[in-house]
């Protein structure tokens, strides 16, 4: 991970194609199993609104998808819900996927410039994104969830 100030950028490889990558991103029957157990919800057309919720409804996360282009490039603002302190901020967050024969790279993005909380928040020395990524690649690698107590 490369940690700025205003951004995060991760990136690795998954053995998995670029079709595969994009389901598992964009299927909510599929999240819960490596994006802390949220379901993520959007018709991702530019402009639609993109939640990620708690199986029962609580939202954590939302925004607006700004860009999106199937099996390449995902682009949506991100507001955290689960924390009142967090609120008012808004961040962007950019999932690029590269093909590369039978595997991917994913680079996800998160640019904090017009939220220096939810930088503060999610930043240096938090399993957040290395998280999903790592439960991202262990899941469509093995078809099972990636087995990881919470941090505490």
């Amino acid at each position: 991970m490369k940690n700025e100030t205003q951004r995060q950028v991760h990136e690795l490889f998954i053995q998995a194609s670029a079709e595969r990558l994009w389901d598992s991103l964009t299927n909510g029957e599929l999240t819960p199993a490596y994006f802390f157990g949220t379901v993520v919800k959007s018709s991702f057309e530019r402009g639609a609104p993109i939640r990620f919720d708690l199986p029962d409804g609580t939202p954590t996360v939302d925004g607006v998808v700004l860009e999106c282009e199937p099996q390449k490039r995902l682009v949506h603002t991100w507001k955290i819900r689960y924390d009142p302190a967090l609120a008012d901020e808004t961040s962007t967050v950019e999932w690029k996927l590269e093909p590369r024969g039978k595997a991917c790279r994913v680079i996800a993005i998160h640019d904090f410039a017009q939220a220096p909380k939810t930088a503060s928040h999610l930043g240096e020395g938090q399993d957040g994104w290395s998280v999903v990524l790592s439960g991202l690649k262990t899941f469509l690698e093995t078809g099972k969830p990636l087995e990881l107590p919470i941090a505490g």
